[in-house]
């Protein structure tokens, strides 16, 4: 990955590019929470509408990152922690945790402070994806669920597809005294003796695992509970705004 700003003459928008992505039509990023209309505790870059943050500037700052994607129409989520994930070929709010689509120029939204935002991408079905994974998105294995679903509904094949992880809770911050009730026991080896655990091994392991080549995986190694000028973190301040991850497919793709 790599950091980069979207220049703009009204604001500069701070986000991870992830590289392994860049020689494919897609335009992507995961943004850090500056460069938003917002304030504290939502300052600034905040696009979680259910925080207590002024809807209107949730929705500016939401146009902020479509401006700077270059992208006019957006799929969104209400998000649940779950594993359901859909394909779609239309804006709108859908109650999933994760999107799919072959529809050029749709911006797939994930909101997320501390659980791990996933952009997919298959260059040879010309599918993307994006998918909300908190804890307990992993404990039900929705990075599977989002590959299976490619794969049924696309023809993907899961050596071609490429994910980025962005942003999300390290494991110096993760701790879980009770995950041998929360975690099914096959991930209990992930865990150390004090109870921590990095949700990114795990993640990356449940990739593999669905048939994704480890060199098509990037993984952020940026801890948002650890870099408060960055990221919102739920765990860090209950109170707080949510960061915003998206990719569409460029319509020059579409042969």
């Amino acid at each position: 990955m790599q950091a980069k700003i979207f220049p703009h003459i009204r604001y500069p928008l701070e986000t991870w590019v992830f590289t392994h992505f860049s020689s494919h039509p897609v335009r992507c990023g995961s943004f850090t929470r500056n460069g938003g209309a917002g304030v504290s505790p939502y300052d600034s870059l905040n696009v979680g509408d259910t925080v207590g943050d002024d809807q209107s500037i949730v929705e500016e700052n939401k146009k902020r990152i479509q401006e700077a994607l270059q992208v006019n129409k957006m799929a969104e989520m209400h998000q649940v922690h779950g594993k359901e994930v859909l394909s779609i070929d239309a804006p709108g709010t859908y109650t999933c945790d994760g999107l799919l689509t072959k529809e050029p120029d749709l911006l797939l939204l994930v909101r997320h402070a501390d659980c791990q935002p996933a952009l997919f991408v298959d260059p040879v079905q010309k599918v993307v994806g994006a998918v909300h994974a908190g804890w307990r998105g992993l404990t039900l294995n929705i990075y599977r669920e989002a590959i299976q679903k490619m794969q049924r509904d696309f023809g993907s094949n899961p050596a071609d597809i490429l994910v980025g992880i962005g942003p999300s809770l390290g494991k110096k911050h993760a701790e879980f005294i009770h995950f041998k009730e929360e975690f099914p026991s096959h991930l209990h080896h992930f865990f150390d003796e004090t109870s921590h655990v990095s949700l990114r091994d795990i993640a990356s392991f449940q990739l593999k695992e669905a048939g994704v080549q480890e060199k098509n995986i990037d993984i952020c190694p940026e801890c948002t509970y650890a870099l408060p000028e960055k990221y919102f973190s739920y765990r860090r301040e209950k109170c707080t705004g949510r960061m915003g991850t998206a990719i569409a497919l460029n319509s020059s793709s579409i042969v």
